[in-house]
């Protein structure tokens, strides 16, 4: 997968990794853990293997994981996992071929950056996504 700006880098498309079963307890239980609350992966159906096997193919420092969601008039979110050693990170993007580059819309990593997406125009985008598969 090419994405501008990432020509140098171990790209791969990722969106069968979103069928592992510890998929979702990967990328979402660092958002929920507080100093009174340890979050676990049962939260999200899954078992704490099950989770770091996910966690394992997400982090990969040889295969960044970049996820595509196409939308509405050729526009396509896209997720990368930005892998580098000891300094992971995501980024997210909108992009369109028509477009010189990319749209930036949000970093998570030590130094995060905005402005990201309300609840709003997530679920917006998501009920836009196609529901076939598409690659």
């Amino acid at each position: 997968m090419l994405i501008d700006g990432y020509e140098d880098v171990p790209l791969v498309a990722a969106e069968d990794l979103l069928a592992l079963p510890g998929f979702w307890a990967a990328y979402l239980l660092w958002m929920c853990q507080t100093e009174e609350n340890e979050p676990d992966p049962l939260w999200f159906g899954a078992d704490e293997a099950d989770t770091d096997a996910a966690y394992e193919a997400l982090t990969d420092e040889e295969r960044w994981p970049a996820f595509r969601i196409p939308f509405a008039d050729g526009h396509s979110a896209l997720i990368v996992g930005r892998n580098f050693a000891d300094d992971l990170g995501t980024e997210y993007f909108i992009s369109h071929p028509e477009w010189d580059r990319h749209g930036h819309l949000a970093t998570i990593d030590g130094h995060q950056a905005g402005p990201g997406l309300s609840w709003r125009e997530l679920t917006w985008l998501c009920s836009r996504a196609p529901t076939a598969d598409v690659h």
